[in-house]
């Protein structure tokens, strides 16, 4: 019965010693899983931001050929010399440039803060947090925020050149309508007098 009975706890004791070792190796080949996808995530960000990098690289050039445009349009529209309505056509020309170039800025910087904070959750994910990942990922707002106050910026400078001349437009018109308006009716007196002339002399 002794003998039953050490055998069945040394099968016991050999059924826990398996387990658990089964149970070491699930947890092994589990971690090895997560460190294969943390590895796989930190390479696929790592290329994510080379491509943004190479992008931006690329636009740089188209960026400040627009902003050169930009400023040639502006100036050319301050040409008094022009019509009017050819500056204003100067003016939108300008303005249509700046939404452009302001809308794929914006494209960049709004991806590269969802990069950073990607970066930064996978770094925490690892169990690094610093000061200097929260001061990147609010550098990469700061650039959107400080991208939209050059936009307004420009465009209220715009917009405030395209109301002087609007106005301006507005002013000649209904000058040109005054005096065809006095015109008219200096026209209609000389008639009346030629008429009232010619009753006269009757």
């Amino acid at each position: 019965g002794d003998f039953a009975g050490g055998a069945k706890s040394a099968t016991d004791a050999l059924g826990q010693f398996v387990l658990g070792v089964n149970n070491i190796t699930d947890k092994a080949s589990e971690m090895g899983a997560e460190m294969k996808k943390a590895a796989q995530d930190a390479y696929d960000l790592a290329l994510a931001m080379d491509d943004l990098s190479d992008r931006e690289r690329a636009f740089s050039t188209t960026a400040k050929e627009a902003e050169n445009q930009i400023s040639r349009l502006l100036l050319q529209a301050k040409n008094r010399g022009l019509e009017d309505e050819k500056r204003l056509e100067l003016l939108d020309q300008a303005s249509a440039i700046e939404t452009r170039l302001h809308a794929q800025q914006v494209a960049f910087a709004q991806e590269n803060l969802l990069l950073v904070q990607r970066e930064n959750a996978l770094k925490k994910a690892a169990g690094e947090d610093t000061d200097e990942m929260a001061q990147k990922e609010v550098d990469a707002q700061l650039r959107i925020l400080e991208l939209d106050g050059k936009s307004i910026e420009l465009k209220e400078k715009i917009a405030n050149r395209r109301s002087a001349l609007t106005e301006a437009i507005q002013a000649d018109h209904d000058k040109e309508l005054a005096m065809q308006e006095k015109a008219y009716n200096d026209e209609l007196k000389l008639n009346e007098d030629f008429e009232n002339a010619l009753l006269k002399q009757e």
